[in-house]
């Protein structure tokens, strides 16, 4: 079998805490659960999914937002319909 070593550095306390965890999964070695992750991401059978960087409002963008949500919690500029029809009669003006 034809192998090759992959070197990753890492702080030391992710390795710890990656090692406690593999452990608690059921794995020997930090290198086995390295290995498994590897063959299932490879096969696609792994998910991996990154969650996008929050969004940070300027604060000309914030006080606006809170205008907005003030006055819809002070029932201002808020129309109430009694159906739909009247619903899109209005929104045809």
């Amino acid at each position: 079998m034809n192998q090759v070593t992959l070197t990753i550095p890492i702080s030391k306390s992710l390795k710890d805490k990656a090692e406690k965890t593999a452990r608690e999964y059921g794995f020997l070695t930090l290198a086995e659960t390295v290995k498994k992750l590897l063959i299932k991401f490879s096969n696609r059978e792994l998910v991996v999914e990154q969650e996008p960087e929050p969004v940070q409002l300027s604060p000309r963008a914030i006080k606006r937002y809170n205008k907005i949500i003030d006055r819809i919690d002070k029932g201002k500029g808020i129309t109430k319909t009694k159906n739909l029809d009247e619903l899109f009669a209005l929104l045809d003006k």
